[in-house]
């Protein structure tokens, strides 16, 4: 896609993360507005007694554990916030499955691949810039092995089984897509949850294993139907 593209693409999410930034704003006027009856309150009255007045390092340890409060709701926030435009920009993105996984595997990948590298190189200079493409990376990478777990539900052959696995141990992470000449300044194989690779690679042996047994068993039978 053109530059130009990318750049609109960066602006919308850009303009999102503004919106957002305007709220936070005024969330922390809000809990500060809220938590200061705490602070100036000398006289708190609990369980039917009167305590005796804070002194200043009980407020100041009280603000402090508010702030540090206040501090991390915020960058939870942040974090989930930043996240949703990237996210919506994987989803409209991201091949849909084939209605035949078995025969359209092979070319559903190859889509896979062209497009996350295409995506990678558009979006990152601006939102590298933006602080955001961390963000962009992972969604990538959790989207694409939520794909590869349907896939490895709905491939009946020991064949696609065999070549699917294929393909996430040796493309996946190698030149041909995550590890791309293209995308050495983004760098995202150092930005992936490589748990996710090794717990699908796990379920990819189990699912192989399954098929073959499945195909020896019909060989099985079909030959134990031949036989006079």
């Amino acid at each position: 896609m053109s530059q130009r593209g990318g750049t609109t693409c960066a602006n919308s999410l850009k303009l999102e993360m503004n919106k957002f930034k305007a709220f936070v704003v005024k969330k922390k006027a809000f809990m500060r507005e809220s938590t200061q009856p705490l602070i100036e309150n000398k006289n708190v009255i609990q369980d039917g007694f009167k305590q005796a007045p804070c002194t200043k390092y009980e407020n100041a340890l009280v603000q402090n554990t508010l702030d540090i409060h206040k501090e991390t709701c915020l960058q939870t926030q942040c974090r989930a916030a930043a996240s949703l435009p990237v996210q919506r920009s994987v989803d409209q993105h991201f091949p849909k499955l084939p209605p035949d996984v078995d025969q359209n595997l092979h070319q559903y990948l190859e889509n896979v691949q062209k497009m996350v590298i295409t995506e990678f190189v558009r979006l990152g200079p601006p939102l590298t810039r933006m602080g955001l493409m961390g963000s962009l990376i992972d969604c990538y990478h959790r989207e694409t092995f939520t794909r590869l777990d349907d896939l490895l539900q709905n491939v009946r052959s020991s064949k696609n089984s065999f070549g699917l696995m294929k393909w996430v141990l040796h493309t996946y992470l190698s030149s041909e897509m995550l590890y791309h000449p293209e995308l050495q300044e983004v760098d995202p194989i150092k930005k992936v949850d490589l748990l996710l690779f090794t717990e699908w690679v796990g379920k990819a042996k189990d699912k192989l294993l399954e098929n073959v047994e499945n195909e020896m068993t019909c060989m099985w039978t079909l030959s134990s139907a031949l036989m006079p």
